[in-house]
């Protein structure tokens, strides 16, 4: 971004995280940079609750990590991105420490889970020096990542569920359109 290091005392992503699959590692080191020293960075993120309305898989926190979706769906000009807690303060942890982290569709503790509402990161920048790489590293004996990748699997699987359906939906359309039509240019 075109400002120097250290510029804002608050940045604010709200519904940006939820849609970078492959560059996110980049834009948060790039917030990171133009927060000042004790800035805050606040951020929404997809968990269960959006889950809930976005995917057809069930949400486990111990089984999402961050997983992408939707690259296939029609008329969706972005990926929607799923993250659970315990990924976001592994991978985010190592650029910000976490003040606070709301999840979505809370309204109080042990109420019911609204659907569709985003939760919310409170971060204040570290000081360690990084790569996006270092940002995508896995913890080494972390047994979740294991559980992650079939969830991201099964994500996808079901995508291209939807995505079959709707291909086979479409022909169909198409094929009662031109039968239609034929019979219109019979009749005249």
């Amino acid at each position: 971004m075109p400002y120097p290091s250290g510029h804002f005392d608050l940045v604010t992503a709200f519904s940006v995280f939820t849609h970078l699959g492959a560059n996110w590692a980049d834009w948060l080191l790039e917030i990171r940079r133009v927060l000042a020293a004790g800035g805050w960075f606040v951020v929404t993120f997809l968990d269960e609750s959006c889950s809930m309305v976005l995917s057809s898989v069930p949400y486990a926190a111990d089984e999402v990590a961050m997983t992408v979706f939707g690259f296939a769906e029609p008329g969706m000009p972005y990926v929607n991105v799923l993250h659970s807690p315990w990924w976001l303060r592994e991978h985010w942890g190592r650029a910000f420490e976490f003040e606070r982290l709301i999840p979505g569709g809370t309204s109080d503790p042990g109420g019911p889970l609204i659907p569709g509402v985003q939760g919310v990161a409170v971060l204040r920048p570290g000081t360690a020096t990084l790569t996006p790489d270092d940002l995508w590293l896995e913890a080494p004996g972390e047994r979740r990542y294991a559980a992650a990748r079939r969830h991201q699997l099964e994500v996808l699987r079901a995508e291209g569920e939807r995505l079959k359906a709707f291909v086979a939906q479409s022909a169909d359309e198409r094929s009662s359109r031109r039968r239609m039509s034929g019979r219109w240019r019979r009749r005249a």
